[in-house]
């Protein structure tokens, strides 16, 4: 079995485009799980996808440009965590 990567909080938020203030809001409530060795937070990308999983929406059509969904659901196929768009 292989142990989980952790990141830390600022780059998954990064990664899933959400503010820091949400992602810390999200470990204070318990409702993404953290460890704190040091000064910074650690979680596992995998978590945070699925936390994020219900709120995404298959993406709709924009001329030009990119939708913050297609966009998200882009970075979760890019990390390898598939994830079903309604």
């Amino acid at each position: 079995m292989a142990t989980p990567q952790l990141i830390t909080l600022l780059a998954a938020c990064e990664q899933f485009s959400i503010p820091l203030r949400t992602g810390r809001r999200l470990v204070r409530t318990g409702k993404l799980p953290a460890t704190k060795p040091g000064k910074e937070y650690l979680v596992r990308v995998e978590d945070l996808a699925a936390l994020l999983a219900p709120q995404l929406r298959a993406p709709a059509p924009m001329l030009g440009r990119e939708s913050p969904n297609a966009k998200a659901l882009r970075q979760l196929a890019a990390a390898g965590l598939a994830v079903n768009a309604r």
